[in-house]
């Protein structure tokens, strides 16, 4: 956006002096559908999604001018490089979106390799906050993700460059995975801002740390809603806190059930055992704003989360194991979680089916998740000072190298 201002600026005197538009190449073009695309619905307007340094205006995020025609045709869509727009209803008041942070492009992102931003009833709900740079909230845990932790590092990123690694849609269920790895955790501060720069107490593993998300859109009636698997995996005990922020006046756990007023419920599947913290925090930036913060925390070597996100008060939820599978059931629908991180699995093994009533509507199989998926053929901004997610790792260097790879690499 701060870009795509200069850019605009420059338009007349090129085309003046210069014989050329600026505003009519290509990646211009897409740059701009890019910044419209990931608008995120405050009906009756759009702002922009306030995912990383986003600096927002005196009233919070910046109005993003976008023809009603355009919106009425936006649908679930991999940005590449970036990740999934979740899309239902767009362009009325019941709007559902959600933004998927499940791509490499880095740039001025904060911590939230696959975390999401989620609007529901066209208004913002689980929120990514506006408050760059006043505080900046670089912390993993400050966005809607797991977030890993130890003893001796008790607030910690991981960092790491996410992939996407399967989406597909249908006209009832979207779904889309993604995956990030990291060989340390890095230490930051309990609250924003953060420390501000790389060099601070890290712990390294010895094998990467693992963390695999994938995010399942049930396009329903009354109610979109999100099932959300979280799994991982790591080379000793960690503690992994699964994080949410919601605008509500409260938060308050009921069993397996985080209820934020009468806004939104988080009902933890799977496990059925965890701790449970309520995590407030507010700032005066854009207008100010203030979220709920629930964390729930687990310890293991690997283990996973299975939540439900839910507009409101949601119908029965319930599990069924079947062996290595996990089955959610929500009032009539049936989500079937397979294909577990780290395990072998046959080429048409399940990774993830929906039923509705005796209907199956959708099925992603085992085979569809593609660790060598392509992450676009977009360019990669890597800041190097403030924004230390880490080395480079060999798969996006694949992907991205136009020499030749050394002999290691190929």
């Amino acid at each position: 956006a701060y870009a795509l201002g200069h850019w605009r600026e420059l338009a007349p005197l090129c085309r003046e002096h210069l014989g050329f538009d600026p505003m009519q190449w290509p990646r211009i073009k897409a740059a701009e559908r890019f910044l419209r695309r990931i608008s995120q619905p405050d009906w009756p307007v759009r702002r922009m999604n306030p995912i990383g340094d986003t600096h927002p205006g005196p009233d919070g995020p910046k109005v993003i001018e976008v023809e009603p025609a355009e919106v009425r045709a936006f649908v679930t869509e991999e940005l590449p490089g970036f990740g999934v727009i979740f899309t239902h209803r767009p362009g009325t008041e019941r709007e559902t979106y959600l933004s998927f942070k499940s791509g490499p492009n880095r740039g001025h992102y904060h911590g939230d390799q696959l975390s999401f931003h989620y609007c529901a009833n066209a208004k913002p709900l689980a929120v990514d906050h506006h408050c760059s740079y006043k505080p900046r909230a670089g912390q993993e845990h400050m966005h809607n993700r797991v977030a890993f932790h130890l003893p001796h590092l008790p607030f910690a990123n991981m960092d790491g460059y996410e992939r996407l690694i399967a989406f597909k849609t249908s006209s009832e269920v979207d779904v889309a995975i993604g995956q990030v790895e990291s060989e340390r955790l890095r230490a930051v501060t309990q609250l924003p801002p953060e420390n501000w720069h790389q060099e601070y107490p890290q712990h390294p593993f010895e094998t990467p740390l693992v963390y695999r998300r994938t995010i399942v859109f049930i396009k329903g009636d009354p109610s979109d809603y999100f099932v959300i698997r979280d799994e991982f995996e790591a080379p000793e005990v960690v503690s992994a806190t699964f994080n949410l922020h919601v605008r509500a006046p409260t938060v308050v756990r009921d069993g397996p059930r985080i209820v934020f007023g009468d806004r939104l419920t988080l009902v933890c599947v799977e496990p059925a055992t965890f701790q449970f913290e309520p995590f407030p925090w507010s700032h005066e930036n854009g207008g100010g704003e203030s979220t709920q913060g629930a964390r729930l925390t687990v310890q293991g070597r690997s283990g996973q989360f299975i939540t439900l996100l839910y507009p409101g008060r949601p119908p029965p939820v319930s599990l069924h194991s079947e062996g290595s599978a996990s089955r959610v059931q929500v009032g009539e629908d049936v989500i079937r979680f397979d294909a577990a991180l780290g395990r072998a699995h046959p080429a048409g093994t399940p990774a993830v089916q929906v039923w509705r009533g005796a209907r199956e509507v959708f099925i992603l199989r085992a085979d569809e998740v593609d660790l060598n998926r392509s992450q676009g053929e977009v360019g990669l901004f890597v800041p190097d000072a403030g924004y230390p997610f880490g080395e480079i790792p060999d798969w996006l260097i694949r992907q991205r190298a136009v020499r030749p790879l050394p002999e290691r690499m190929r």
